[in-house]
């Protein structure tokens, strides 16, 4: 499968873009789908009855609809925000903060990213609430009995956890756990483009997802909210749009989890993240699992010849490494001078990096659009690493 040519990027431009977990390319199809909405209906939603606002508000609609459905949600139950960050940090403040008592915990994984680490932290402090991890085995999966035990001993309010992490790879049982009946929060951002979701069969309460992570625009993502919980969310901040009545000393709101959406929405922004539902969705998970797999597996074989040392499970698309003797960032940035596009640093995930004992690491993810040329470009640029390294 070559779903290069559907890149304008890639078409222009002779590069291995292998960082696909930071930001995934946009093909042309969504970056059409946008301009349409700017060049032929430029309007704001739910705001005038003139033509171009009726097609704006339909297309939004329809679009909400689309990325609803595209994780088996229904679109009554589906906030559109600004991106996975925005939809936990309404978790924490809409309904965890007004329903969360002291010395309750709230429970997550050390493989965190900051995104879902930081909005607990500074909740459990605020609370005087408590902030526990779960334990991992050696080989960073979830040690069920540990859990059990926490969930036996604990007064846990919520459980937060990556689907998929962004630096090891490991894909978490989010099944398993929604079954201990605990509300749940899921960080779905780097499953959601390489395997089909659907929250209502992995039983969370919260499902996060970011659009540019998926072949869609930056600045825009989803929360989905079970319907058990509607009814204890408050607005996080506020504005129009989402109200019934304000005078001049108060203000009703809206019922349900639209009140989350106040003021005007990223418009195109939805309508692109639409258009990349649909673009998944026209190649189909089971050709896209296939591809990357493949790829996934010339790079496993091929990383055998190199003197490095790999963190990752090799279950998910994400491979991260440290070479002994060089720092990631050398070898990130000798790699680009060969036109070749890697991730260095911690990954906004610090705690786990001490964790690993290390202070940074080198990471390659991939996309539909990676080649197993792409992978060779890789492997001939590590040998000058070594050579420019003198390793």
């Amino acid at each position: 499968m070559d779903r290069r040519q559907d890149f304008k990027i890639l078409r222009d431009q002779d590069v291995a873009y292998l960082d696909h977990a930071a930001s995934s390319l946009t093909p042309d199809a969504v970056l059409e789908s946008m301009q349409d909405y700017y060049h032929g209906y430029r309007a704001n939603v739910s705001r005038g009855v003139y033509a171009w606002s009726e097609k704006a508000t339909l297309t939004y609609q329809d679009a909400r609809e689309e990325v609803a459905h595209f994780v088996g949600a229904k679109a009554c139950e589906l906030v559109l925000t600004s991106g996975a960050t925005e939809g936990i940090n309404i978790i924490a403040q809409a309904y965890l903060a007004s329903n969360i008592k002291p010395g309750q915990v709230i429970l997550i994984s050390p493989l965190e990213h900051h995104a879902n680490m930081i909005p607990w932290q500074r909740l459990a402090k605020q609370a005087d609430a408590r902030l526990e991890y779960l334990k991992l085995h050696d080989d960073f999966t979830i040690n069920w009995e540990a859990l059990a035990l926490q969930i036996e001993q604990l007064d846990i309010v919520l459980i937060a956890i990556t689907h998929a992490s962004n630096v090891m790879g490991i894909k978490n049982d989010i099944k398993r756990i929604s079954q201990f009946g605990i509300p749940l929060l899921v960080d779905g951002t780097q499953m959601v483009s390489h395997e089909p979701v659907d929250v209502k069969q992995l039983g969370c309460a919260f499902y996060v997802w970011s659009a540019h992570k998926m072949y869609g625009p930056t600045g825009v993502g989803a929360l989905y909210i079970h319907s058990d919980f509607h009814h204890k969310i408050n607005p996080h901040h506020t504005g129009g749009g989402i109200v019934n009545i304000v005078d001049y000393q108060s203000a009703t709101f809206q019922e349900g989890i639209h009140m989350l959406e106040p003021g005007t929405p990223n418009i195109a922004g939805v309508i692109g993240f639409a258009s990349a539902c649909q673009y998944i969705q026209s190649i189909g998970f089971d050709k896209i699992m296939a591809h990357e797999g493949r790829v996934m597996q010339t790079l496993l074989e091929g990383a055998q010849d190199i003197g490095i040392k790999t963190y990752s499970p090799f279950e998910h698309v994400v491979f991260s490494f440290h070479l002994e003797g060089v720092h990631p960032h050398d070898i990130a940035t000798i790699l680009a001078d060969q036109h070749i596009m890697v991730r260095a640093g911690h990954h906004c995930c610090m705690p786990l990096m001490r964790y690993l004992g290390v202070s940074a690491l080198t990471r390659l993810s991939l996309g539909v659009y990676s080649t197993h040329e792409d992978i060779s470009r890789f492997l001939l640029g590590m040998k000058k690493v070594e050579e420019v390294m003198q390793i």
